[in-house]
Parts: structure tokens; C-alpha cells; sequence
């Protein structure tokens, strides 16, 4: 295969390279099908990009780049050139912004640490009884090995689902539930959180980050963390008052106030926190 100059040149030829082999990606999951349909060649629109850069000085390159990515004939999936594309000029040229072409980006909660502004804390609605979540913590209702079950809106038990409204949380601390004997209501807790893992989506700022039609009201203000929450996050449990405003009624003697919240990295480090290759390779094998 002829090789390309550096610079730009040089980031597409390691975005095919990627490609051609569908590289792993860490929190993404190439399904059966997927890998039968997936091409190692040249497709045309890849042909007439890389005739354009071949021909072009170095600040060209870069407009050419741009105009492929914002153009529609460069397919967009999560094992697409188009996306090894952009996880390549994010790597080799860091301060060019090169993520703003992601289109699935996810926005991680960053929680602040003392002599920073106060801690912003997550609440949530669930049966869980408090001796049990203060000795264990909180775990994953469901796991997965793809990110984009976790950062749906509607992630159905990925993850441990948490809300920066301590009011829409308390919507959750009732469940009915039906089986053969008739409807059961039951009714659980409301917990405070000082969340300072790094695991933590921000499904509001994720999606609007993806799409501008993405509603600023009526969410859920939800923060789906994952690999679950250590007892020493969680503050207590309590309820709301008259005014809306939440009133602890028991503390959780293992909640540690002083662990220092950890940083939120770029998002690919954070995929290789999250999910390992051999986790990855033992979820396809169920597909």
C-alpha cells in the first residue's frame, strides 16, 4: 500500500490502518453482522479524500479533512474510517479540537473537591435497604460492555441511575410491581450522594452535546454511573420536606466527606478505564 506524507497524510493512513483491521475500541462492541459487512478497502469516497491530500500542501490537507467530516459521504459508525479518523487527529494533534467531531460524544460528571465550589450531590430512589447499600454500596442493575447502553436516555438498569434533582430521584423510591397474587406497591429510600468516582455520565450534557434538538427542561437530570457506588459516597438517606428540599434522617457511618473526587479524563482514557479488551472480546463472544 503507498505510504502517505506526515502530517495529515499520515493520520489517515493510521485511521485506515485501524480501520482495514477494525482495531479494538474500548466500550464499543462490533457485532456478528457487523464484521461480515465491515470492508477492508478503499471505498470511494476514501479514494477521492486520499487523492485530494496526496495533492495538496499541508494546511490544505487539514480544509480537506474538515470538509470530509462534515459532509455526508463518509459512513458514521462506531467502527467506521470516518470514526478511527477522528480518534487519530485527536491523538496526534491534540490542541486542534479535532473532538468536536465526534458524534458520540460523552460528557463524564466531574464532582469538585474541597476549596473548590461546594460538592454537587446526586440523589437516588430505591429499595434497596440502607444497611445494605451503607456496608456494600450500590451495584449495577445491568451490566454492558457498550458504552451507548449507559448513556442512553433510556438505559433500562445499565448502570446505577442517579439524578442531580433530589426531587425527581424521590419519584423513584416507590415501585408497583404485579404478579399472580395482584399489584404490590413498594416503597423504598431516598439517598444523598457526594459522588467522586470518575465513572459517572452526564446524560443531559452527553446528549446535548450530540444534538442541538436535545431538550434543556423536563429531563431527568440523570447521571448514570458506572461499576457502581462505594458506601463511603453515600452521604445518608432521607426525605423531601413540605419546601422541596431534602432532609436527612440517617447518616451512613461509612460516608467519608474528605476522599478526594477523582479527574475526569479525555474520553478515550476513560473507555480504557471503563472496559478492557479481554471484558469486550468476552461480551462478542455472546453476540
Amino acid at each position: 500500500m503507498q505510504r502517505l506524507h506526515p502530517g495529515y497524510l499520515q493520520a489517515f493512513n493510521e485511521a485506515f490502518d485501524r480501520y482495514a483491521q477494525q482495531a479494538d475500541r474500548p466500550g464499543y462492541q462490533p457485532t456478528f453482522f457487523g464484521r461480515i459487512r465491515h470492508s477492508k478497502s478503499k471505498y470511494p469516497a476514501l479514494l477521492e479524500m486520499e487523492h485530494a491530500l496526496l495533492s495538496s500542501n499541508i494546511q490544505d490537507q487539514k480544509n480537506i479533512i474538515i470538509q470530509s467530516l462534515l459532509g455526508s459521504k463518509l459512513k458514521a459508525n462506531n467502527y467506521s474510517f470516518r470514526t478511527y479518523l477522528v480518534e487519530v487527529l485527536t491523538e496526534q494533534f491534540p490542541d486542534e479540537a479535532w473532538e468536536q467531531f465526534d458524534n458520540k460524544k460523552i460528557v463524564f460528571f466531574q464532582q469538585q473537591n474541597s476549596g473548590e465550589a461546594g460538592p454537587t450531590y446526586l440523589y437516588r430512589g430505591s429499595l434497596q435497604d440502607p444497611d445494605d447499600a451503607f456496608l456494600n454500596g450500590m451495584t449495577e442493575g445491568y451490566q454492558s460492555g457498550d458504552i451507548e447502553d449507559y448513556a442512553d436516555v433510556s438505559n433500562y438498569s445499565t448502570g446505577v441511575s442517579t439524578s442531580k434533582s433530589a426531587r425527581i430521584a424521590s419519584f423513584y423510591t416507590s415501585q408497583i410491581r404485579t404478579d399472580h397474587y395482584g399489584v404490590h406497591e413498594f416503597f423504598g429510600f431516598l439517598y444523598q450522594i457526594h459522588y467522586r468516582d470518575s465513572f459517572g455520565i452526564d446524560i443531559d450534557a452527553t446528549q446535548s452535546a450530540r444534538t442541538s434538538s436535545y431538550p434543556v427542561t423536563g429531563t431527568k437530570q440523570e447521571v448514570n454511573i458506572i461499576k457502581g457506588i462505594k458506601t463511603e459516597d453515600i452521604v445518608g438517606c432521607g426525605y423531601l420536606d413540605e419546601y422541596g428540599q431534602y432532609v436527612q434522617t440517617r447518616a451512613n457511618p461509612r460516608y467519608n466527606p474528605l476522599r478526594v473526587a477523582a479527574r475526569v479524563q479525555d474520553k478515550k482514557a476513560m473507555l480504557k478505564q471503563i472496559f478492557t479488551v479481554e471484558q469486550q472480546k468476552a461480551s462478542c463472544a455472546l453476540l
